[in-house]
């Protein structure tokens, strides 16, 4: 067996490893379903797209090389409209999912993109899960009321 030393390397000091901010979750009684509400992401495949929270599903069956999933209370977007690209396509899984504001402002999280249904290889539906959902699932402090964010 040949032992090889491998090269050493130097990396930047840094102070402080980690970034102090609050993450402002969209609350159920700010949502809208009726068309209105618009949504953004920015994924790997699509860049930045914009989309319409359509619904709140309380399940959606994924069937993905002859196996199915069940995912549980999720959000179902729709793309924003044509000529605009789909709001999700393959590659783009794990894109956060925030509101748009009344002012044209990303301002609260809404979720996580995983998944699409495709119909002639466009992307119809989008499938989003709830950050309160991830929140409690991994329990992260998370602040749910909108306040100013400071940054040491």
């Amino acid at each position: 067996m040949i032992n090889k030393r491998l090269p050493c390397i130097e990396l930047p000091l840094f102070f402080s490893l980690t970034a102090h901010f609050e993450l402002q979750i969209a609350q159920e009684n700010e949502l809208s379903f009726d068309g209105n509400t618009l949504v953004t992401k920015t994924g790997r495949t699509t860049s930045t797209t914009q989309g319409i929270l359509a619904l709140q599903s309380p399940f959606v069956r994924i069937f993905h090389h002859g196996r199915g999933w069940v995912f549980q209370n999720i959000y179902i977007i729709y793309n924003f409209a044509s000529p605009e690209p789909p709001f999700f396509k393959p590659g783009d899984s794990g894109s956060g999912v925030y509101l748009i504001s009344k002012d044209g402002e990303c301002n609260k999280a809404l979720g996580i993109a995983f998944a699409c249904m495709c119909e002639e290889e466009r992307t119809v539906e989008t499938y989003v899960c709830k950050i309160t959902e991830i929140v409690k699932a991994f329990n992260i402090n998370a602040n749910s009321e909108q306040e100013p964010m400071e940054f040491e």
